[in-house]
């Protein structure tokens, strides 16, 4: 603005004046009506701020005021007296006979059973968690919960001794040195390849270890060979599947489990099976 009036204190035309003072009376107008609109604006949100306070008032008036006639009309009603009950005297009770039956406890009015709420005969929690999983899906915490729950796989299994050169992996595995035992297996599988109670060892500890897939590899067609070792071969394979990630092929394995009258881990398999359902 002060540029257009320097501007128009030189010597100019007259219809140069004209025009340089309309653009400044146009400018001027903008501002004023900028300014205008910025006032109307915070006044009304003025007005809107002082309405809701209105309504609040109104409300906590309307609350309290309504509380207030509650509380004194409930204090001017008559309170209704309850009949009395006569007190049976116990020094003038009749005696009982020694055949009659006793009343009706109550609470159980009606000619219905009490349903007992007992909890099931449950399998204990594992002694220990799970392991950390590995791979695709690791990330996943609904699959790792899930493998804490049913997560059962206590070190030695029954029936099973281990003895001579797989003694000292044998006392890792008992004491969940799995990373110990693992090594002390692997220097033991170069001399002996295809020992079954080295595969069974190792694939203990893989599985411990989080690795399912590798598990797997280890327990593979031994059942055949093995079958004292069948039933714990099917459980350890059900928790290699589900640590794989295969929970279809882990809910047919436990489904199978539990479903087999005998099963050393048939408790375990329905629980599985119910939760993975």
């Amino acid at each position: 603005m002060e540029d257009f009036k320097q501007y128009l204190s030189e010597d100019l035309e007259e219809e140069e004046r004209a025009a340089a003072e309309r653009i400044r009376t146009g400018l001027e107008g903008l501002r004023l009506e900028r300014k205008v609109t910025e006032v109307a604006a915070g006044r009304r949100a003025l007005l809107r701020q002082r309405f809701r306070m209105r309504i609040v008032v109104a409300a906590l008036l309307v609350v309290t005021g309504g509380g207030a006639i509650l509380f004194f009309w409930k204090k001017d009603l008559p309170v209704q007296q309850q009949p009395r009950v006569p007190v049976p005297d116990p020094d003038n009770a009749p005696p009982m006979n020694p055949g009659s039956v006793s009343p009706t406890p109550p609470g159980n009015t009606k000619n219905t059973p009490v349903v007992e709420n007992r909890p099931a005969k449950d399998l204990p929690e594992p002694r220990f968690s799970a392991p950390v999983l590995r791979g695709a899906g690791s990330e996943d915490p609904a699959r790792k919960a899930l493998l804490n729950k049913i997560w059962y796989t206590d070190y030695p299994p029954t029936g099973f001794a281990a003895s001579g050169h797989f003694e000292k992996a044998d006392e890792l595995l008992k004491n969940r040195d799995f990373t110990g035992a693992y090594v002390q297996l692997q220097r033991l599988e170069r001399s002996l390849p295809a020992n079954d109670t080295l595969r069974f060892m190792k694939g203990y500890c893989l599985l411990e270890l989080g690795e399912g897939a590798e598990a797997l590899a280890y327990f593979e067609g031994m059942d055949i060979r093995q079958p004292a070792w069948k039933m714990q071969l099917e459980w350890y394979r059900g928790l290699g599947a589900l640590l794989t990630g295969d929970s279809k092929k882990a809910l047919t394995t436990f489904r199978k489990i539990g479903d087999t009258p005998g099963h050393a881990y048939r408790k375990q398999g329905k629980k599985a099976a119910g939760l993975l359902h």
